[in-house]
């Protein structure tokens, strides 16, 4: 079974604004301007405060969720605007056309140019490599090649609250965290 997880990168925002607008149990800490957030439950991304976190801060948001190490699911807003958001690769190639069927609507498929031009860094021609190219055998590696083509830290990838609640050596290189209550 491979690894499942859910975190957010915030921008434009402060870490104790963050930490004051969190409403769940978390880990929290800061990178090259950028607030690193875990929060408890955020392995799926159909938790409508997340969204609306970007919304109260007036700031953007990179919600990143890996189910199983099989696919990487992410939202991008903009003050509390969904800007554009992909599932990678399609689940239905993952879980077979049964998958579609059951959601009911096809995968979303993120613009490039938009994660590029909103985030207003990184590379269009990295992104597309980072969400297209076969060579990503595992969610995380995708996850952490698109916030290296995004110029984003690249901490996030492979860890979500669970495994760091849990204590597990989970190779997460970034700051320091605190954890909220």
């Amino acid at each position: 079974m491979g690894a499942s997880y859910g975190n957010v990168i915030v921008i434009g925002s402060s870490q104790e604004a963050v930490a004051n607008a969190c409403s769940r149990p978390a880990f929290i800490g800061s990178q090259d301007g950028f607030v690193l957030l875990f929060c408890e439950g955020d392995d799926h991304l159909d938790d409508p405060t997340l969204g609306s976190l970007s919304g109260q801060l007036d700031c953007m948001t990179l919600n990143v969720s890996v189910h199983d190490s099989d696919m990487l699911a992410f939202q991008l807003y903009a003050r509390g605007e969904l800007m554009t958001e992909g599932v990678v690769p399609d689940p239905a190639m993952v879980y077979g056309d049964e998958f579609g069927e059951e959601f009911g609507e096809p995968a979303p498929v993120a613009d490039p140019g938009i994660l590029v031009a909103v985030l207003g860094s990184g590379s269009v021609e990295a992104v597309e490599e980072a969400l297209s190219s076969d060579e990503y055998f595992m969610a995380e590696d995708r996850h952490r090649a698109l916030l290296q083509a995004l110029g984003l830290p690249s901490a996030p990838a492979m860890v979500g609250y669970r495994y760091l609640d849990w204590g597990e050596d989970t190779g997460y290189d970034g700051p320091s965290l605190a954890r909220l209550v």
